[in-house]
């Protein structure tokens, strides 16, 4: 049997934590499918403190930016669904460039 070190049985406690709290949310929020913030939690935690605050900045900057870029093309778009659809493939391609531009732990 492998045991695990004192690092890595904290890192799992907290992140069953996590998980249960999300659940439990999504519960209490009444969604349709609360299992999913659940399986979020495993999805993003990582071990590592430092790149975990880095990648959670750089998330909550990007979904403020596309959430702008949205608000700018809905309104002005909405009667042209192709359009819209067009300007929003041209917004992510240009996201994905860049984003594969910098290969670094962001």
């Amino acid at each position: 049997m492998l045991l695990l070190d004192r690092q890595a049985w904290l890192f799992s406690v907290k992140t069953f934590l996590a998980a249960i709290a999300a659940l439990y949310i999504g519960l209490a929020g009444n969604l349709s499918r609360p299992y999913w913030a659940m399986a979020t939690v495993y999805i993003v935690t990582q071990p590592m403190l430092g790149p975990t605050r880095a990648k959670g900045a750089y998330r909550i900057l990007g979904t403020l930016i596309a959430g702008a870029a949205t608000l700018w093309m809905l309104p002005h778009l909405v009667e042209t669904p192709l359009l819209l659809s067009a300007a929003m493939s041209l917004w992510l391609s240009g996201c994905l460039f860049i984003a594969l531009l910098n290969r670094g732990p962001r």
